[in-house]
């Protein structure tokens, strides 16, 4: 317990694509970390069906006896094979968990661990109810989308949210009008789009290239360097739809897919290797309420950690954009102000791959304070069930 008290635990790089193992691989390379002092590998998927068994020690082995040509360092050889796996799974904060766990493991004595993401929705299948029980020699049956069954159930077959859900029910209850939903979702795209002409995401994002037969001699080249969604928005549609609803699919954040990797390393590795890190990770916590009132979750846990910190405030905050209400009720719940939230946009402009957007936002945080020099910053999460998880970060 005396060294799990005095190690500290630091962030030395990250990297995010929307795939995980050039993901990973290059987060790698920006750290200057060669295979063999990785001691983990933990990262967050909320949707791992149809991805075979032990997905994460696949990406482990894979990136353990290939290089791929993006990687630049002649030394890098990919992940130690001796290295531990751990696979997450708690739906949109399974991200920040994945860092609390690699935080917790260089606590008790690992040294470096490879946390993150990962998330394929559009790849997510679709499964048939009691096949192995029921009999279907003659009628029709049903095809249920996982992402829907086991994870996202509020929406309806139509892409429509389902009537009375527990959205639309906390708004009512806490009188959040949509008009408030709306202006703060065109702030989100628009703040996405002046982060990307400042040249902010781009330090999270490297340029994937990926390349598929366009036919028996010929390969087609897709470069992915940018989030797609935030281009497609249309403020009229966002203002002018017609609907009787306070939340809407615009003021959702819409699915997507993605990756990111971050890496943590202990004190002492860092002297030993001559690193500078980015940041410290000064503490976390996690909260719980009841389904009906999961907006406030977030507010319980950051209020933890401020109470671990012995703050009444920290510089910056990035609460997850799942909806528009999550981060509008916490504003007006803890008393921030929007310039201190979500500076560069967050998931309703550049997507919710599930897993994922958690540690999006821990990297965003890493990216703002160090670019308007910020020193403390807190990144927080929930899902809709009531569940929620924020950490502290100190900029170094």
């Amino acid at each position: 317990m005396i060294e799990n008290s005095l190690r500290k635990v630091y962030v030395v790089g990250y990297a995010r694509t929307p795939i995980a193992i050039p993901t990973i691989l290059k987060a790698l390379e920006r750290s200057q970390i060669e295979k063999n002092v990785v001691d983990c590998l933990v990262f967050g998927q909320s949707f791992s069906g149809g991805c075979g068994p032990l997905p994460l020690q696949k990406i482990l082995v894979a990136t353990a006896t290939f290089t791929p040509t993006f990687i630049t360092a002649k030394t890098f050889t990919g992940i130690n094979i001796d290295a531990k796996t751990h696979l997450v799974s708690n739906l949109c904060c399974s991200g920040l968990d994945s860092i609390t766990v690699g935080y917790e493991f260089i606590k008790g004595g690992k040294d470096v661990c490879v946390v993150g993401s990962m998330e394929s929705m559009s790849q997510s299948p679709f499964f048939l109810k009691n096949l192995r029980t029921a009999k279907y020699n003659l009628g029709n049956n049903i095809l249920y989308d996982t992402n829907l069954s086991d994870g996202y159930d509020y929406i309806t077959n139509s892409k429509e949210l389902k009537k009375d859900n527990m959205f639309e029910l906390f708004c009512k209850k806490f009188k959040i009008p949509r008009v408030d939903l709306d202006e703060y979702v065109i702030n989100s795209f628009k703040r996405t789009a002046n982060a990307y002409s400042d040249n902010l995401i781009q330090q999270e994002i490297f340029p994937l290239i990926i390349q598929k037969k366009k036919n028996k001699l010929e390969l087609e080249k897709t470069i992915i360097d940018s989030d797609e969604i935030y281009k497609k928005c249309s403020i009229d549609n966002i203002c002018n739809l017609s609907s009787d609803s306070i939340v809407t699919n615009y003021n959702i954040a819409p699915f997507a897919d993605g990756a990111c990797a971050i890496i943590l390393m202990s004190e002492k590795k860092i002297n030993e290797l001559e690193l500078n890190p980015l940041a410290e990770i000064i503490t976390y916590d996690n909260a719980s309420v009841y389904p009906s009132d999961f907006p406030l979750s977030i507010s319980h846990s950051i209020t933890k950690c401020l109470k671990k910190i012995n703050k009444s405030f920290v510089d910056y905050y990035e609460i997850n954009e799942s909806s528009a209400l999550d981060v509008i009720f916490n504003m007006n719940n803890l008393n921030l102000d929007l310039s201190n939230v979500n500076l560069n946009g967050g998931s309703l402009s550049l997507g919710h791959p599930s897993a994922v957007s958690g540690s999006r936002i821990f990297i965003s945080l890493i990216t703002v304070l160090k670019n308007f020099d910020m020193k403390l910053g807190c990144a927080s999460i929930n899902n809709y069930l009531g569940s929620s998880t924020s950490i502290v970060l100190e900029n170094v």
